[in-house]
This record gives C-alpha cells, structure tokens and sequence, in this order.
C-alpha cells in the first residue's frame, strides 16, 4: 500500500511540474503556424483545412468556455492538458512494459516520462494550438497501446469494443496518421 503511495506521488509531482512548465511557457496568443485558423475554426465551430479535425474542433468550442485568457491561450491551454493526459498514457504503457524489470520499472517510467515531456518536438506541440492536434492523437495512440496490451494479456470482448471505439474516435481527429496505426 505504502509503495502504490509513493508510485503516485511520484507521478503526481511529475504531472504537476510539467502542467507548471507548460502553462508558463505557453503562447499568450498565436504562434505563426496553423494556431489562429484552428482557434477562429474552433471559436465559430467552423470547418478547417482538411482533414478539418472535428473532434479537436469541438474539443476547442468547450475549451473557449474556460474563463481564462483569451480565446488563443484558452486553445494552447487546452494542448497543455491533452500533452498531460498523453503523458500519464504514456507512462501507463511504459509501466505495463517495464513491470517485468521488478524494482526497475518505476524509475524508467518517471524517467522516460520526463524525457519525452521536456523534449523539444513534444515541448513545443504542448503549448500551442495546432499542437492540440497531435497531443489528442498521442492520447489515442497510447490509449491504443494500452487497450491493445489487455487484449493480448486477458482476451475480453469488453476490451476489444473499447479498443474499436477508441480507434473509431481517433479518426474523427487526424485519420491519415491513425490509419497508419491501422
């Protein structure tokens, strides 16, 4: 009990400190990308470039309800918190693979975790607003991996909808990179 304890605190610090990292470095309005079309799209619930990301559209509408900042930093906060989510995946998965090192797993987990957190591709995605689009993918991706982990460990077909559901999800985001995963 004690050591599921520490496990969490852990991760918690983690997760805490780079929701800090994040939000202080985030962009205040625009970086010069796709960010002011994807947050005009989101803000007017319009339809953008193709492949158009609903879902994140949608995902941002709910996110310009947020009372903080203005409609920009509200959409780069949203990107923050989907780069969270992708990275407490993230870490789930690592700690499903490296659950066989005994003592060693937890250690590599919070390491690797942190490396991909502060690396500059990722860094750079989770504070911005087109960068939402590939932090959401991230969430399904490792969602995917996971699912696709307790299929092959416990065979349900509990397991198997929730893996078709979430890949079904995913396409309504970027659907060229997930069919690659396909």
């Amino acid at each position: 009990m004690k050591n599921i304890m520490v496990r969490g605190a852990l991760a918690s610090v983690l997760f805490l400190a780079f929701f800090a990292l994040y939000l202080n470095t985030a962009h205040p309005v625009y970086k010069n990308n796709d960010s002011p079309g994807i947050t005009a799209v989101s803000y007017i619930l319009g339809v953008g470039h193709p492949p158009g990301y609903p879902l994140f559209t949608m995902m941002g509408k709910a996110a310009m309800l947020v009372p903080a900042g203005n409609p920009a930093f509200r959409l780069n906060l949203l990107s923050s918190v989907l780069a969270l989510l992708a990275l407490a995946l993230f870490y789930g998965v690592l700690r499903e693979v490296l659950r066989k090192f005994n003592g060693a797993g937890l250690p590599a987990a919070l390491i690797f975790t942190a490396l991909l957190g502060i690396s500059q591709a990722f860094w750079s995605q989770a504070i911005e607003a087109k960068g939402g689009i590939y932090m959401l993918n991230l969430v399904f991706l490792a969602s995917l991996f996971i699912t696709s982990m307790r299929l092959f460990k416990a065979p349900g077909v509990k397991w198997l909808y929730l893996h078709i559901f979430i890949f079904c999800l995913s396409l309504s985001n970027h659907w060229p990179s997930m069919l690659v995963f396909a």
